[in-house]
């Protein structure tokens, strides 16, 4: 099945849509790892975390908080300066 392209105008609009409903925050840096946090539409959230010592970047998307903060407290029981070996 052949997926349909969207329009040049169509594509504009969308990524005018997603840049107006998107939330961006400052970034945080703590306990050896940089979290940078955004979401869109106020449903989804998209985190994308990096050990400051390995710089191994972690990039996770949800559509509910309480996996988010879960992922989270996960990421910071870890100690930043080991890489991980993630599927």
């Amino acid at each position: 099945m052949k997926k349909k392209k969207l329009s040049k105008n169509k594509r504009r609009d969308l990524l005018r849509l997603i840049w107006r409903t998107t939330k961006f925050y400052r970034a945080e840096e703590t306990k050896g790892w940089h979290i940078q946090f955004s979401n869109y539409a106020d449903s989804f959230i998209l985190l994308i975390v990096t050990s400051t010592y390995t710089a191994q970047t972690l990039v996770r998307y949800y559509d509910d908080e309480e996996s988010a903060v879960s992922f989270l407290k996960w990421i910071m029981a870890i100690d930043p300066k080991h890489e991980l070996e993630i599927i």
